[in-house]
């Protein structure tokens, strides 16, 4: 399971993401997701693909589900053979809107053209901000 790619995902309402789990058994294991202790099923709100060696959970967040419930929180992938059981847990947390910049100069301007420099937000909420 040292190959599952990342323990904390962040997403947010409206975006459905994939959760990954990866485990390196031979014989090859059997995984399980669960979430707070429940055993996931394919529902409205969640989609196996794959249960052996490499596993993807899709949850789709409550505004695209007809059940409106919390998907945020941690995840257990359990991977299983006849040599014993391992997992990994993946947090998935909500990611914000980040707030506002917090000034904005105007360093030159032309006929044509205007040139700005952006001092960033003092709170990214979740997600990094890639200057572009």
């Amino acid at each position: 399971m040292s190959s599952t790619p990342s323990t904390f995902v962040k997403t947010w309402n409206g975006n459905p993401v994939d959760l990954t789990c990866i485990a390196e058994a031979m014989p090859n294991a059997t995984i399980t997701w669960s979430y707070n202790g429940r055993k996931i099923q394919d529902d409205d709100i969640y989609t196996i693909y794959g249960r052996s060696a490499h596993s993807n959970l899709l949850v789709r967040s409550p505004s695209e589900a007809r059940n409106a419930q919390s998907v945020y929180g941690v995840y257990r992938c359990q991977a299983e053979n006849n040599h014993g059981e391992q997992y990994i847990n993946i947090e998935l947390q909500e990611a914000r809107r980040p707030s506002e910049l917090r000034e904005i100069r105007n360093v030159k301007g032309a006929a044509t053209t205007l040139t700005f420099e952006f001092e960033g937000p003092l709170d990214d909420r979740g997600l990094p901000i890639l200057p572009m």
